[in-house]
């Protein structure tokens, strides 16, 4: 599959070169947290689920003037929910304003200044969800309870080229 994948996006490559534009996907499963731009939370591990995913990746897309990267990682602690949410709360007011958009949290209808917005986040009951960033170059951490009394958290950084994600 991937060699035929491979096929299609260099087809596509040559195609958008001649036109005078570019285009590709990369998809990369080593990731760490400075590519997220957060520090890592003490004494969690990576969290690699029964399914064989290991909790990581890096994908690009771009065309022409457009383009997407997403880069995110999967953690678990043992810590609780509000010792995990608190440290990323923190750790995100670096970045700007913080907003939590956790089921009936007050900010859910709020907007930055920067555009960014809860709008179209929708968290499951007892998941927290927290941003900060601008519309177009978010961080997002989202806790949620784990396997076996652990705590997953998921840290997410997404970068819009030419549209507001």
């Amino acid at each position: 599959m991937l060699f035929r994948s491979g096929l299609v996006a260099g087809s596509l490559a040559g195609t958008a070169a001649q036109a005078g534009w570019s285009a590709g996907v990369t998809v990369e499963p080593e990731v760490t947290v400075a590519q997220v731009g957060l520090p890592a939370y003490p004494g969690a591990q990576r969290f690699r689920d029964p399914d064989g995913d290991d909790g990581a990746v890096d994908l690009k897309l771009w065309g022409g003037s457009l383009g997407l990267r997403v880069v995110a990682l999967t953690y678990a602690s043992y810590d609780s929910r509000p010792q995990v949410a608190a440290s990323y709360r923190q750790a995100l007011a670096g970045l700007g304003p913080v907003l939590d958009c956790t089921a009936g949290s007050a900010q859910r209808s709020s907007r930055t200044a920067t555009g960014l917005s809860c709008q179209d986040d929708h968290p499951e009951p007892g998941h927290v969800l927290l941003k900060a960033g601008s519309a177009s170059q978010q961080t997002v951490v989202g806790v949620e309870p784990g396997p076996d009394g652990t705590v997953r958290f998921d840290l997410v950084r997404i970068e819009a080229r030419g549209f507001t994600p």
